[in-house]
């Protein structure tokens, strides 16, 4: 008894601190820094915050101590062990709130308490969506607030995220404080009422919520998660890979699978609003649209002052939310750091200097052009890449087939790909001020289609150059040079299907280096190597002994990357009429050019099952949000039978060519 006792207390032992700061980690600040010296502080690639007018937090053991040391950079230590420091910090708060736990904070567990209630009080706008889990096992969870909330709309999504760093809590409370007032005043606020009613509303309360429980910038493995991102990942503040922590890849995933117009992630130790990018100095080809929304989140929130710059402008950092989202994405996306104090004491006045300028961006996340993309003979949805003026990528909708995206004023060109089908341009798009434009496009299938090409880039290392769009879409003699041992992965939409011989075609412009070319079945890997080469070439999945593969990673610098292509054998599914069914209640199948949506018609739960025309059974799934994703195992006729309620079973059947 007593050895299982010791045992369970060193467990526990080890438990507590197997995650926090990193060991005898300190706070170290900087005032009044010049431009040289600040140069100097970014070279030491410290974890920390930095204003652009000379001060800096920077977070680091003794080791990185004495590089500092060794700059001549003069510094005060502020908190000597942040460990310490923040030493049963939850706890405390349960006492008696003291000047280390201000009044007003939620622990974690009163967050997701928090969510549940409102889901509960008020179930026809909010939902909780638990979209992973934490290192620590935790529930990381989202609130989405809408009316006709359990289904997606055509209507702009907003995200609001916080807490990717687990010692900024004032994000968090921001956020269940607005989703409280938000819902609160649905009812009896006429323009609260209107956003709910016209947007999709995304409250990702915690990204790193065991950061929060230890109060730690940190995750469980002592992975900065704000330098994990794929998107010109740079291996800062203790990242291993792109997006090789679980809290990312959940939170990855999950904005991927929304695609949001608009995004603002909240954070702490400093007062300003940052816009893209965070990796270069370089002007995006969108910085007309995220500076302006960074001067009205500025001007419409009640802060004596709050400065607008880029990201790059306080200090330079690789793997960034706001770098991935927009350079995935193509997402309007801003930073605010709510604070200079990570932990203020007025807790309400900070909210209360940030929501009006939170409300605005419900608002301004529809203004621009919006429309559905279609396809033009069955007027079924098709996920489509867009973009604006040879700005970043955007996409529609693979089931509802909408677009958003906020422009200021002005006339754009829009420019439409997708796999399988000819590419459009719309030109001469009039946007208005504080209006939206809708503007659908239908495309023509292409009958000579046979391979599908890049349709997302969804991961890069930094230290490239040109636009990584660039190597999107047919071959085009347009290019990114890719630099760094973990190169580019770009997301072919489609499953590649390993056929008699060479499936993957990697096209490169002019001379370069020789490259590997990588394929995997998903975005994380593994990774299996076709091959190497030092031109355009094509490449074997049975090299990798691969059946097939979605996603394709090309390894190597100066490698002038202009497109990757892959045989793909059947891009235009047929649908052919309901065999039995009644109407109003029968099954609605849409073709999406990754398959199927199968929609209950009147209903969003039920069961369905999917058989071949011999009687062999491929899929029994539940419908819970009212629509199922379905891509067929291969070329045939399938019959797919559902019930629900008690119900008799209908079916209806699609033939796949």
């Amino acid at each position: 008894m007593k050895k299982t006792y010791f045992l369970l207390l060193l467990v526990a032992a080890i438990a507590a601190t197997a995650y926090g700061w990193r060991n005898q980690e300190m706070e170290i600040r900087f005032t009044g820094l010049n431009v040289p010296q600040l140069e100097q502080l970014r070279a030491l690639n410290l974890n920390g915050e930095v204003s652009p007018l000379g001060d800096a937090a920077m977070y680091v053991i003794p080791d990185e101590l004495k590089q500092v040391d060794a700059s001549g950079l003069i510094y005060q230590i502020t908190i000597p062990d942040l460990n310490a420091h923040y030493s049963g910090f939850w706890q405390q708060s349960k006492v008696v709130p003291n000047i280390l736990v201000p009044a007003g904070y939620s622990t974690y567990e009163q967050i997701i308490a928090a969510i549940d209630s409102l889901v509960r009080v008020f179930p026809n706008i909010c939902q909780k969506i638990v979209v992973g889990k934490s290192m620590q096992n935790r529930d990381i969870c989202v609130l989405k607030i809408s009316n006709n909330v359990s289904v997606h709309e055509n209507e702009a999504e907003i995200v609001y995220d916080a807490g990717i760093h687990g010692d900024e809590v004032g994000g968090p409370e921001n956020l269940i404080k607005f989703a409280r007032e938000i819902c609160a005043n649905y009812s009896s606020n006429p323009d609260i009422k209107k956003s709910v009613d016209s947007r999709e509303i995304y409250l990702y309360m915690m990204i790193n919520p065991d950061g929060r429980v230890s109060m730690s910038r940190y995750n469980a493995n002592n992975v900065d998660c704000n330098r994990d991102y794929g998107y010109m990942w740079g291996a800062q503040g203790g990242s291993t890979a792109p997006c090789s922590q679980q809290e990312i890849r959940v939170a990855r995933n999950f904005f991927l699978s929304i695609q949001p117009s608009v995004q603002i992630t909240y954070h702490s130790g400093q007062e300003y609003v940052l816009y893209p990018w965070g990796f270069t100095g370089n002007t995006p080809p969108d910085r007309t649209h995220h500076a302006y929304l960074a001067n009205l989140y500025a001007t419409n929130s009640t802060y004596t002052t709050l400065p607008v710059y880029s990201s790059y402008a306080t200090y330079q950092t690789f793997g960034e939310t706001i770098d991935y989202t927009y350079g995935c994405m193509g997402t309007t996306i801003l930073t605010e750091e709510i604070s200079i104090n990570k932990q203020p004491s007025d807790v309400q006045g900070y909210y209360d200097k940030n929501v009006p300028a939170m409300k605005i961006l419900i608002e301004y996340a529809g203004y621009g052009v919006q429309g559905i993309v279609n396809n033009a003979a069955t007027a079924q949805p098709v996920t489509a890449i867009l973009s604006v003026n040879q700005g970043f990528p955007f996409y529609s909708d693979p089931v509802v087939g909408d677009y958003h995206k906020f422009l200021t004023a002005g006339t754009y060109s829009i420019r439409v790909m997708a796999n399988g089908y000819t590419a459009k341009t719309v030109a001469s798009v009039a946007i208005l001020d504080k209006q939206t434009t809708a503007v659908n496009i239908t495309l023509d299938r292409d009958p000579a289609a046979k391979y599908a090409w890049g349709y997302r880039v969804v991961s890069v290392q930094t230290g490239g150059t040109g636009n990584t769009f660039s190597v999107l879409g047919q071959q085009d003699n347009l290019y990114y040079t890719l630099s760094g041992a973990n190169g580019l992965v770009a997301d072919m939409q489609y499953p590649i299907e390993n056929i008699s011989g060479k499936e993957i075609t990697v096209f490169i412009s002019g001379s370069t280096s020789t490259y590997t070319c990588y394929a995997g079945q998903a975005i994380d890997g593994p990774w299996l190597s076709l091959g190497t080469s030092a031109r355009t070439d094509s490449f074997d999945l049975a090299a990798g002994a691969l059946s097939s593969a979605r996603y394709i990673r090309i390894q190597g610098a100066n490698i002038n990357l202009d497109a990757i292509s892959g045989f793909k054998s059947y891009l235009t599914p047929v649908l052919s009429s309901p065999l039995t069914g009644k109407a109003g209640a029968g099954i609605a199948v849409f073709r999406t050019n990754a398959g199927y949506a199968i929609r209950l018609n009147g209903r969003v739960q039920g069961q369905i099952t999917i058989v071949t025309a011999q009687g062999r059974c491929c899929l029994h799934a539940c419908i819970d949000n009212g629509v199922y994703l379905w891509r067929p195992p291969g070329r045939g006729m399938f019959i797919i039978q559902a019930a629900s309620g008690g119900r008799a079973a209908i079916q209806q059947c699609i033939v796949a060519e």
